[in-house]
């Protein structure tokens, strides 16, 4: 063997070795990152689903949560969209507009999980309307104290008078409850007429909602969610 041929084979050997490494590297790198976590009921989640979620997670609620309790929401987030499929099949089709677009807003998000995050968000707001719709009002009489000022135009000029909260007949009160609108029209005496709502009115519906109604509704949700999921 000549010089030339051994530094050759040389150079070959450290370049194989190079090359293995990188490899094996990129490849214990694959391993992990697909990882299964949760294989149950049909749903397998790996370390780069829950990876994928959590970015998802922090961005859309700008929260954190800690490695278990990721695993449970990703886990019922599929089971259930999932289960809304099954029951209704053109809700897929039915929200694949919604959810196209928002995969081209957000590129840099894995797809499959970015259509289940928001699927599951719309399956809320749905059922989160329903349960407003359907609400007991006179549990919150009396908690929206302050008064809110009717007027003329939608403009918010020509003072008429004022009104409580608990006057307002149940769809006004649905609509401000559940539309955050700053003005409402309605018809009072035969009369129409226009609401328009200061911070302080605001600020008391925001937290009604908050400390009352949106964890009624959040516990009601998660019943929901725990029996379809015990159910399937």
């Amino acid at each position: 063997m000549t010089q030339w041929e051994d530094i050759y084979l040389n150079q070959h050997s450290i370049k194989v070795k190079i090359i293995v490494n990188i490899f094996a590297i990129i490849f214990g790198s694959c391993l992990w990152a697909n990882e299964i976590l949760l294989n149950k009921k049909g749903v397998t989640i790996t370390e780069y689903d829950l990876n994928s979620y959590e970015k998802i997670y922090k961005d859309y609620y700008e929260a954190l949560l800690n490695k278990k309790s990721l695993i449970k929401n990703l886990y019922m987030m599929i089971k259930i969209v999932d289960h809304q499929s099954k029951i209704n099949p053109s809700f897929k089709t039915q929200t694949a507009n919604i959810v196209d677009e928002q995969i081209k807003n957000f590129p840099n998000y894995n797809s499959e999980i970015l259509s289940y995050f928001i699927r599951y968000e719309l399956i809320k707001n749905d059922f989160s309307q329903r349960y407003i719709n359907q609400y007991d009002l006179e549990k919150i009489n009396g908690l929206i104290p302050s008064l809110f000022t009717y007027y003329e135009s939608a403009e918010c000029a020509d003072k008429i008078g004022t009104l409580k909260f608990d006057e307002l007949n149940r769809d006004y009160k649905l609509t401000l409850l559940s539309s955050n609108k700053k003005t409402l029209t309605i018809e009072k005496e035969n009369q129409i007429m226009h609401l328009c709502l200061t911070n302080l009115n605001l600020k008391e519906i925001r937290e009604v909602l908050i400390t009352i109604i949106n964890k009624e509704r959040q516990k009601k949700f998660l019943t929901y969610v725990f029996q379809t999921i015990k159910k399937n």
